[in-house]
């Protein structure tokens, strides 16, 4: 995997968590700082924005679960039980667990080296 691929996938894995904290951020601005009975036209437009963003990120999510998992399938230098932790990591945890795994078992690898082979 080249430099230019894992900075792309990182970009990728890091999305998830991005959008969690503007959706809390939102939420909080929506809830707390606003009269709900006071919505204008912009606040309307935001609430669409807002929509396709949160859609967006479930289907980037779901995508992003198959990439990780066929990278953690496809990585040979962590052995059998490792993998069946990260899997249950990306189940459980997956917006934290996806830009860990990208950390250690991604960014780390030599530009060249797909992981398919044991170098410990």
């Amino acid at each position: 995997m080249g430099r230019q691929t894992k900075i792309l996938l990182g970009v990728a894995v890091f999305w998830p968590c991005l959008y969690a904290g503007f959706a809390a951020t939102s939420m909080l601005y929506v809830h707390l700082l606003q009269d709900v009975r006071a919505f204008s036209g912009i606040d309307l437009v935001w609430v669409w924005v807002d929509s396709f963003l949160h859609a967006f990120t479930i289907a980037w999510y779901l995508v992003l679960f198959g990439v990780c998992v066929v990278l953690l399938h496809k990585n040979r230098r962590i052995d059998r039980s490792k993998r069946v932790r990260w899997l249950v990591a990306f189940l459980l945890a997956g917006p934290v667990a996806f830009p860990i795994y990208w950390y250690f078992h991604v960014w780390h690898l030599p530009d060249e080296d797909t992981g398919n082979r044991f170098t410990d």
